[in-house]
């Protein structure tokens, strides 16, 4: 065991150096590759080693550290802290609240990996949005982000599939014990692939689905389109073969509220892009239903397809027991100050975190309360509001901006809005890092919409900033720069 983690490390390691010092910016996609592969490798280790599964958070800290580095004196259009300084303060904070309440877990629990699990729970979006500001400098760069991030999510569904076509791989059988749901015929396994959780899966593909969806809708051609609904079917019928509905709904959320922004935005392309959405997800429904009904006829799939139809019948039950409910249970439970960070977080089992109470835990707003107690639960619903001040200013400046940014910019609001709600109503995929990074590069990218055009013609003189000043071709400069 010891021998093959040292080997995955160094060579992890070797590749990672190697990569990121020739160019920055492979060190995005090394991320993502590092992210998808890690509970693969896991699996193939005896005993199932959990630090495995932090392996992205590590690579995470290096691309991070090296951007800090050459981008620590750039100019002030690349300078998070200049162009959005009310969030970064408030970032600032709310990582000091953190630690503190790290410091609380190994009072309490005298286990400081369960303090880092916290750490890790909490603090793993931060360095990841200063990675997705830096990265997305164009439209093309959001583009080419998505598509690398889709395409490694397809993998994965072909691995959902072929477990449930009888593929007994290990690779393809959970960590720890197998989950599965009672149905009318029975036991039925949730399918996971090479991820290595149900859950985790399941977030994936509606994420993924989520991004083809954009994807579609930022140049829509018959072909483009035609594409994209063979996509999503595939990646929303995998969703269903995971038995965990959550993604479905996060997929219905995120198409909401996208199209009501576009419906409500003054942009030029907006009309055009919400008309591109309405037909991907009225021809994803159809192909959807008329798929689940053929397959119901001769196979199991109309078990996990009864179960996913039930998706939104107790939604909103399901949001008000474990999302606000859950509140005045884990108050009662663990009073005003917490038990620390990472004391029921993902993984926490492992290290003697406290599992009596982690019913109160499974809500996001329960969880919060559990771990941060009533002052973390403050703390970050001022970010919160600071954030979401920060888009509403946002997303007025990009009215004026052309292209495709404003787009983006709508849907990764959308994105990350759907999964706010996610979060709220069940907490345990946002302990995963890979899944928390990638939403903290969603947030940087949201934040560098305003910058996000196509490169920059010979004759282009002024560009858009994300401050809203029209200056000497800022945008122009980021454009060219070689990280």
């Amino acid at each position: 065991m010891d021998a093959l983690v040292i080997i995955f490390v160094a060579v992890l390691g070797v590749l990672l150096f190697v990569q990121v010092s020739a160019d920055w910016r492979n060190g995005v996609f090394f991320i993502l590759a590092v992210g998808f592969a890690q509970d693969l490798v896991r699996k193939l280790v005896p005993g199932e080693p959990v630090a495995i599964s932090g392996a992205v958070g590590v690579v995470m800290l290096f691309v991070w550290g090296i951007g800090v580095g050459r981008f620590g004196g750039a100019s002030k259009a690349m300078s998070l802290r200049f162009q959005y300084p009310s969030v970064v303060r408030a970032f600032v904070f709310f990582a000091g609240l953190v630690f503190f309440q790290a410091m609380i877990t190994i009072v309490n629990f005298e286990s400081i990996p369960l303090a880092g699990i916290g750490l890790v729970a909490y603090l793993s979006p931060l360095p990841a949005i200063w990675v997705g500001w830096w990265y997305c400098r164009t439209e093309r760069d959001f583009r080419q982000l998505a598509l690398t991030y889709v395409v490694g999510v397809i993998i994965v569904a072909l691995t959902v599939y072929m477990s449930w076509l009888g593929a007994d791989w290990a690779i393809f059988k959970s960590v720890g014990e197998a989950l599965v749901f009672y149905g009318d015929a029975g036991i039925i396994t949730m399918h996971t692939g090479f991820m290595r959780a149900p859950e985790i899966t399941a977030w994936h593909l509606g994420a993924a689905t989520c991004f083809v969806i954009v994807l579609a809708t930022l140049r829509p051609t018959v072909m483009r389109l035609l594409l994209s609904l063979l996509v999503i079917a595939l990646l929303v019928s995998a969703a269903f073969l995971t038995g965990r509905r959550k993604a479905l709904a996060t997929i219905g959320l995120f198409v909401g509220i996208f199209a009501v922004l576009l419906q409500y935005s003054r942009h030029r392309d907006a009309r055009k892009a919400s008309y591109a959405l309405f037909g991907v997800a009225a021809s994803a429904i159809a192909t959807l239903y008329y798929i689940g009904a053929d397959l119901s006829e001769a196979t199991t799939f109309q078990v996990y397809a009864q179960r996913g139809g039930s998706t939104y019948e107790d939604a909103w039950d399901r949001f008000y027991m474990l999302g606000i409910g859950s509140v005045v249970s884990a108050i009662d439970q663990v009073g005003f100050l917490g038990l620390g960070a990472g004391a029921v977080s993902q993984g926490a089992q492992h290290f003697g975190g406290d599992e009596s109470i982690a019913g109160a835990a499974e809500g996001g707003l329960g969880k919060i309360i559990v771990e941060l107690g009533i002052p973390g639960l403050i703390v970050i619903t001022w970010v919160l509001w600071i954030m979401a001040k920060t888009v509403r200013r946002l997303l007025a400046q990009m009215d004026r901006v052309g292209g495709e940014a404003p787009i983006v910019a709508f849907a990764l609001v959308a994105f990350l809005v759907a999964n706010v709600f996610s979060f709220v109503t069940a907490s345990q995929v946002f302990g995963d890092p890979f899944v928390l990074i990638l939403m903290g590069i969603a947030f940087g990218a949201l934040l560098a919409a305003p910058r996000l055009r196509s490169p920059p013609q010979k004759n282009e003189a002024n560009a858009l900033t994300p401050s809203g000043v029209a200056g000497v071709s800022r945008a122009h400069q980021i454009g060219q720069l070689r990280y």
